[in-house]
Protein backbone atom coordinates (compact mmCIF):
# COMPACT_ATOMS: atom_id res chain seq x y z
CA UNK A 1 0.00 0.00 0.00
CA UNK A 2 1.26 3.45 -0.92
CA UNK A 3 1.64 5.95 1.91
CA UNK A 4 -0.86 8.78 1.73
CA UNK A 5 0.29 12.39 1.56
CA UNK A 6 -1.42 15.76 1.27
CA UNK A 7 0.71 16.37 -1.85
CA UNK A 8 -1.48 13.75 -3.58
CA UNK A 9 -4.63 15.76 -2.93
CA UNK A 10 -5.71 18.02 -5.77
CA UNK A 11 -8.82 18.98 -7.68
CA UNK A 12 -9.83 16.57 -10.46
CA UNK A 13 -11.48 18.70 -13.12
CA UNK A 14 -14.74 17.24 -14.35
CA UNK A 15 -14.90 14.48 -11.72
CA UNK A 16 -17.50 14.96 -8.99
CA UNK A 17 -16.52 14.09 -5.45
CA UNK A 18 -17.90 11.09 -3.70
CA UNK A 19 -19.30 11.89 -0.27
CA UNK A 20 -20.25 9.97 2.84
CA UNK A 21 -21.39 11.09 6.29
CA UNK A 22 -22.11 9.47 9.62
CA UNK A 23 -24.87 10.97 11.75
CA UNK A 24 -26.20 10.11 15.19
CA UNK A 25 -29.29 8.38 13.73
CA UNK A 26 -27.98 7.56 10.25
CA UNK A 27 -24.78 5.54 10.49
CA UNK A 28 -23.51 6.04 6.91
CA UNK A 29 -25.09 7.78 3.98
CA UNK A 30 -23.66 8.65 0.60
CA UNK A 31 -24.63 11.08 -2.10
CA UNK A 32 -25.70 8.84 -4.96
CA UNK A 33 -27.46 11.40 -7.13
CA UNK A 34 -24.91 13.08 -9.41
CA UNK A 35 -26.56 16.49 -8.94
CA UNK A 36 -26.10 16.24 -5.14
CA UNK A 37 -22.37 15.60 -5.26
CA UNK A 38 -19.80 18.28 -4.56
CA UNK A 39 -18.43 19.67 -7.83
CA UNK A 40 -14.96 20.16 -6.35
CA UNK A 41 -12.90 19.98 -3.20
CA UNK A 42 -13.26 23.74 -2.92
CA UNK A 43 -17.05 23.40 -2.77
CA UNK A 44 -16.71 20.61 -0.21
CA UNK A 45 -14.70 22.78 2.18
CA UNK A 46 -15.77 26.36 1.44
CA UNK A 47 -19.28 27.74 1.33
CA UNK A 48 -22.74 27.47 2.79
CA UNK A 49 -23.15 23.72 2.37
CA UNK A 50 -19.56 22.71 3.10
CA UNK A 51 -18.38 19.86 5.33
CA UNK A 52 -17.20 22.28 8.04
CA UNK A 53 -20.71 23.76 8.16
CA UNK A 54 -22.24 20.27 8.34
CA UNK A 55 -19.90 19.10 11.11
CA UNK A 56 -19.44 22.28 13.15
CA UNK A 57 -22.89 23.87 13.21
CA UNK A 58 -26.01 21.80 13.92
CA UNK A 59 -28.09 23.75 11.37
CA UNK A 60 -25.21 25.26 9.43
CA UNK A 61 -25.70 23.20 6.29
CA UNK A 62 -28.86 23.05 4.14
CA UNK A 63 -28.85 19.26 4.22
CA UNK A 64 -28.71 19.24 8.02
CA UNK A 65 -31.62 21.71 8.22
CA UNK A 66 -33.71 19.65 5.78
CA UNK A 67 -33.00 16.28 7.40
CA UNK A 68 -33.07 16.77 11.16
CA UNK A 69 -34.20 13.14 11.46
CA UNK A 70 -30.60 12.03 10.80
CA UNK A 71 -29.34 13.81 13.88
CA UNK A 72 -26.06 15.63 14.28
CA UNK A 73 -23.33 14.82 11.76
CA UNK A 74 -20.35 13.16 13.47
CA UNK A 75 -17.93 12.39 10.63
CA UNK A 76 -17.85 12.97 6.89
CA UNK A 77 -15.58 12.05 4.01
CA UNK A 78 -14.99 13.12 0.42
CA UNK A 79 -12.91 11.41 -2.24
CA UNK A 80 -12.42 10.96 -5.96
CA UNK A 81 -12.96 7.48 -7.37
CA UNK A 82 -9.67 7.80 -9.25
CA UNK A 83 -7.49 8.52 -6.21
CA UNK A 84 -6.03 6.47 -3.37
CA UNK A 85 -7.14 8.86 -0.60
CA UNK A 86 -10.28 10.06 1.12
CA UNK A 87 -10.42 13.12 3.36
CA UNK A 88 -12.13 12.02 6.58
CA UNK A 89 -13.29 14.80 8.90
CA UNK A 90 -14.71 15.16 12.36
CA UNK A 91 -15.90 18.49 13.76
CA UNK A 92 -12.39 19.86 14.34
CA UNK A 93 -9.91 17.95 12.20
CA UNK A 94 -9.37 16.31 8.82
CA UNK A 95 -7.03 13.50 7.85
CA UNK A 96 -6.32 11.25 4.90
CA UNK A 97 -7.42 7.65 4.92
CA UNK A 98 -7.44 4.99 2.20
CA UNK A 99 -10.31 5.56 -0.23
CA UNK A 100 -11.14 1.87 -0.26
CA UNK A 101 -11.85 1.96 3.49
CA UNK A 102 -14.67 4.49 3.17
CA UNK A 103 -15.98 3.05 -0.10
CA UNK A 104 -16.33 -0.33 1.60
CA UNK A 105 -18.85 0.99 4.13
CA UNK A 106 -22.38 -0.07 3.33
CA UNK A 107 -25.13 2.53 3.52
CA UNK A 108 -26.97 2.38 6.82
CA UNK A 109 -29.93 4.68 7.36
CA UNK A 110 -30.31 4.02 11.06
CA UNK A 111 -28.20 4.36 14.16
CA UNK A 112 -25.37 1.83 14.22
CA UNK A 113 -22.62 2.59 16.70
CA UNK A 114 -20.42 -0.10 15.11
CA UNK A 115 -20.22 1.89 11.86
CA UNK A 116 -19.50 5.12 13.70
CA UNK A 117 -16.83 3.39 15.78
CA UNK A 118 -15.23 1.92 12.64
CA UNK A 119 -14.95 5.43 11.21
CA UNK A 120 -13.50 6.76 14.47
CA UNK A 121 -10.92 3.94 14.49
CA UNK A 122 -10.05 4.68 10.85
CA UNK A 123 -9.63 8.36 11.73
CA UNK A 124 -7.47 7.61 14.78
CA UNK A 125 -5.29 5.14 12.84
CA UNK A 126 -4.17 7.78 10.34
CA UNK A 127 -0.58 8.93 10.87
CA UNK A 128 -0.31 12.04 13.06
CA UNK A 129 1.51 13.96 10.31
CA UNK A 130 -1.68 13.78 8.18
CA UNK A 131 -3.91 15.45 10.79
CA UNK A 132 -5.04 18.97 9.85
CA UNK A 133 -7.23 21.52 11.60
CA UNK A 134 -10.63 21.85 9.94
CA UNK A 135 -11.15 25.60 9.92
CA UNK A 136 -11.66 28.48 7.48
CA UNK A 137 -8.11 28.12 6.12
CA UNK A 138 -8.15 24.32 5.66
CA UNK A 139 -8.73 24.34 1.90
CA UNK A 140 -6.29 27.16 1.19
CA UNK A 141 -3.49 25.65 3.28
CA UNK A 142 -3.88 21.99 2.36
CA UNK A 143 -5.48 21.78 -1.07
CA UNK A 144 -5.75 25.18 -2.75
CA UNK A 145 -1.99 25.71 -2.86
CA UNK A 146 -1.52 22.46 -4.84
CA UNK A 147 -3.97 23.74 -7.46
CA UNK A 148 -2.36 27.15 -7.96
Amino acid sequence: MTALSWTQVSEQSGEPLEFGAAHVRCAWRRHVNHSHKFASLEHAFIGADSLPKLLQDVDGNRNARNHKDRGVALLAAVWYRSGPWAILCDATHATLVPRAAVEALAACGQRDDRVTEALRVLFAAAPANLLRTLDDSFYRLNIGRSNA
